[in-house]
């Protein structure tokens, strides 16, 4: 008989790894020893910033999202559970169209996508965000969940602009009205 981590391929999430990772963003027990198959480790706060995603459901309805993401963007779990995981109550005035698009085909694709773009928060404050969705498989190797974390790399961002003497001032996300709705 074989071990379920021969079955799988090294850079797959399954759900059991998924639920593994999961307890442990509750309960705040993780840390670099902590990787996902991709890779990448798991960093205190960062990586819990949230949604997890109904890959099997049309529009993939968020049915969870952690403490982090609701701190980070300002919305509720009551405002945001069974909304898209696209998460498009994010997008604003400076969320790019051609980033809308790759988040919309890698959900329909059911493929891993990373991506830095701008989103806003409730209050209409726009922030830089390193967008990390990524597909969560089961024993069958049914993509079943979307993993989406949020990164806020605002500082990050506005730092390296500052030292570019070719920054356009146009590319810099600015405050818009306070959006009250979706």
């Amino acid at each position: 008989m074989k071990k379920n981590c021969d079955v799988y391929e090294p850079n797959e999430v399954t759900i059991r790894i998924a639920q593994n990772w999961f307890k442990r963003f509750q309960s705040g027990n993780f840390d670099d020893k902590d990787k996902p198959r991709s890779g990448r480790p798991v960093t205190d706060k960062v990586d819990s910033n949230f949604v997890l995603g109904n890959a099997q459901v049309p529009c993939y309805p968020i049915v969870y999202c952690s403490d982090g993401f609701c701190e980070l963007t300002g919305w509720t779990r009551a405002h945001i559970m069974q909304k898209g995981c696209a998460c498009k109550f994010l997008h604003g005035p400076d969320t790019r169209d051609d980033h809308r698009q790759q988040i919309d085909a890698a959900l329909e694709s059911k493929h891993e996508l990373k991506l830095e773009l701008i989103f806003y928060k409730k209050n209409g404050s726009p922030f830089w965000c390193l967008l990390d969705i990524v597909p969560i498989k089961n024993e069958k190797r049914e993509v079943v969940l979307f993993l989406a974390s949020f990164k806020d790399i605002t500082n990050t961002k506005m730092a390296a602009m500052s030292t570019n003497e070719d920054f356009d001032s146009g590319e810099c996300p600015r405050p818009s009205p306070a959006r009250d709705g979706l």
